[in-house]
């Protein structure tokens, strides 16, 4: 695995990133002075939405595998990789590729999922009619639970591949394996131990139970066999179990992985009554509100202005704008809903001018805009940091904030 990209730009991160910044905010959104915010032009959302595609795919490796991470200046970064957001880049890819059509993408695409499929492994103790698998490297003594409800996510939204009677059977052996992870109140355990057969209750991920929620949705959609009710039933119990223990505890963190599989299981009509729906909506308000107190104010910072955090991380704004515009789909709350369109498009300004303009990075996003001497994170970029900026511009495309 190549660990840098080398030939960056003469001219420093921090001179270019800035530029950027300070030219593309007045002209998105207005002057920080206080005049009215102006709409993003489609053709820039367009143009930014394809060069961040193209900087996905061109980490793209022979064997289907992605350069993980790299830097601006070329220099070495420690070799390591991560199927969670192996699969998280072939969703936002998958999104992409919906809409473009591209037939570039199709094929990174599909290689993308030969290399995830080769890091499917089954679970020992497991038996018919389905022998439950999950996404693991192999020889690794544990895996999470991210990387198999990703790895559903991955092949289900990959409209146009064509997927064998092998591939069905893998993918509902998949999902077996996110059943037998999920406990009777509707929680996951995070992480499975090979060595000892067991589930781990030593580490609980605030994404993955929403990542795994969203892959049982697209598996009920797409599942039309006697399983369907099963698959269905799960999402209902693990997005309840979110929505009912943080209102107990008075806690919502941006979680914008439950906020995506709430709105896809409204959008798939699985069963659910009107009173667990009122606390799912509830519970998306709630995290809504909780990310729009994270909102950095215009004019308070030229190069901060709209981010939807204060650390300059470019993915923490990306991920709760995802979160923000999955739950304007379905909140009912007037002044939430006000709020949000009002958080989102300065948000969207910050992420704009947060993609790198030249060079053999170009389109892709950094991990932070504050120019760090020391720790140097602004000249690093991820997969997932690409991958969670994608699918938010697109989101964004999506919507009618464009229209208003």
């Amino acid at each position: 695995m190549p660990c840098c990209i080398a030939g960056t730009p003469k001219q420093s991160a921090a001179q270019w990133l800035r530029l950027v910044l300070l030219g593309l905010i007045f002209w998105f959104t207005g002057s920080l002075a206080g005049q009215p915010e102006k709409t993003a032009p489609r053709d820039l959302l367009d143009a930014s939405i394809s060069r961040a595609a193209e900087a996905l795919t061109a980490l793209l490796k022979a064997d289907g595998s992605f350069v993980y991470e790299a830097r601006l200046d070329g220099r070495p970064v420690k070799p390591q990789y991560n199927l969670v957001r192996h699969a998280g880049a072939i969703y936002a890819l998958n999104m992409f590729e919906a809409r473009w059509l591209s037939p570039a993408a199709k094929w990174d695409i599909e290689s993308a999922l030969d290399f995830l499929k080769l890091n499917v492994r089954p679970l020992s103790e497991s038996g018919p009619p389905m022998s439950a698998v999950l996404a693991s490297w192999r020889g690794d003594g544990d895996t999470v639970l991210g990387a198999t409800a990703l790895g559903v996510v991955a092949f289900l939204t990959a409209e146009t591949r064509k997927q064998s009677g092998d591939e069905k059977a893998l993918i509902r052996n998949m999902g077996a394996f996110l059943l037998s992870m999920q406990q009777p109140d509707g929680a996951f355990y995070s992480r499975y131990n090979f060595q000892h057969a067991l589930r781990d209750d030593s580490f609980n991920s605030l994404y993955y139970p929403g990542e795994a929620a969203l892959a049982l949705v697209h598996l009920f959609s797409w599942d039309t066999s006697s399983e369907q009710a099963r698959w269905g039933d799960a999402a209902r119990r693990a997005l309840l179990y979110l929505a009912e223990t943080r209102a107990l505890d008075q806690e919502y963190p941006p979680d914008n992985w439950a906020l995506t599989a709430t709105r896809a299981f409204f959008e798939a009509g699985v069963p659910i009554s009107e009173d667990e729906r009122a606390k799912l909506i509830l519970h998306a308000e709630r995290v809504v509100e909780a990310d729009l107190l994270l909102k950095v104010e215009q004019g308070s910072d030229p190069v901060l202005s709209g981010a939807l955090t204060d650390t300059g991380s470019t993915t923490q704004t990306s991920t709760r704008l995802e979160g923000l515009l999955a739950a304007l789909t379905f909140i009912k709350s007037q002044s939430v809903i006000a709020r949000t369109k009002q958080a989102i498009r300065p948000a969207m300004a910050f992420l704009l001018q947060s993609q790198i303009q030249e060079g053999p990075l170009e389109g892709a996003f950094p991990e932070t805009v504050i120019v760090d001497p020391q720790k140097h994170r602004h000249l690093f970029v991820r997969i997932d940091y690409i991958q969670h900026a994608l699918s938010a511009m697109i989101l964004y495309r999506d919507s009618n904030l464009l229209a208003e």
